[in-house]
């Protein structure tokens, strides 16, 4: 049988649901004080420290608790600070969601798939409101609350697909690769998540989604930008906003 780019992101998505003990050592590790403290902002939504993020250009490299991860083999270094490999990435994610995933409504099990594409923006409109109106009492279950934004959002998918499909988060600033990539039946949806930190235009936020789109062969993307900062009401943070381009390519740009 010929091996497939889906036989890898399965095989992967499988070994991390059987939690071998090579697994289960990480997720123990991610609770060590000296470990979260590098972990918790390298999977921040910035690489601005201003707002609680972390690139290899402000990180020390003598620092003993970096050297500790390093050393774990948990984390490299190079340009920028990112998981050692993709399956840590994806189980790192998956490990401070986790319990979140568990308690959330059963009901969500199945909606907006149909076995052949998922709704994706009708998934991501019911997420928006979720965060609104509901993701306050959710943030005491994470085990690192600057993540939240991804956190809620990879724990919202997982429940939703219940391993119908395969969620692939990717944590690499700088190298090209979106934050979160959702593959079922044969597509990929592209998800790419940011703060608003005015670091950059919206232009520029759509340019870097294109990229992403075109290197996963794809015609829509969607762009979740979280407002934490400001006091604005939340009628005034949920936005949605449709970019349809003359490649036929499409943007939609999620304000929550």
């Amino acid at each position: 049988q010929i091996v497939t780019a889906s036989h890898t992101d399965q095989a992967a998505d499988t070994l991390m649901r059987r939690r071998d003990t090579h697994i289960d050592s990480l997720l123990v590790r991610l609770q060590e004080p000296r470990v979260r403290r590098i972990i918790e902002p390298m999977l921040a939504l910035s690489n601005d420290p201003a707002i609680g993020g972390q690139s290899g250009e402000n990180t020390d490299p003598l620092d003993d608790d970096l050297q500790y991860c390093l050393d774990l083999g948990l984390v490299k270094l190079d340009d920028n600070l990112r998981p050692a490999n993709p399956i840590y990435a994806s189980v790192m994610s998956r490990c401070v969601s986790q319990k979140v995933q568990q308690i959330l409504p059963k009901t969500l099990i199945g909606q907006w798939m149909d076995g052949k594409t998922i709704d994706m923006s009708g998934l991501l409109a019911e997420f928006q409101k979720f965060w609104a109106e509901q993701a306050e009492k959710y943030l005491s279950s994470l085990l690192y609350h600057e993540t939240a934004p991804h956190s809620l959002l990879t724990a919202f998918l997982q429940r939703v697909v219940n391993g119908g499909a395969i969620v692939i988060d990717e944590y690499a600033n700088g190298l090209g690769y979106a934050d979160i990539v959702v593959k079922y039946a044969g597509r990929s949806y592209v998800i790419e998540l940011k703060l608003k930190d005015n670091q950059k235009s919206l232009a520029e936020r759509k340019k870097q989604i294109l990229n992403y789109m075109d290197r996963l062969l794809v015609n829509e993307g969607w762009l979740l930008i979280f407002d934490r900062k400001s006091d604005k009401s939340w009628s005034k943070k949920n936005t949605w906003e449709t970019d349809r381009l003359p490649s036929d390519q499409v943007i939609h740009v999620v304000g929550c």
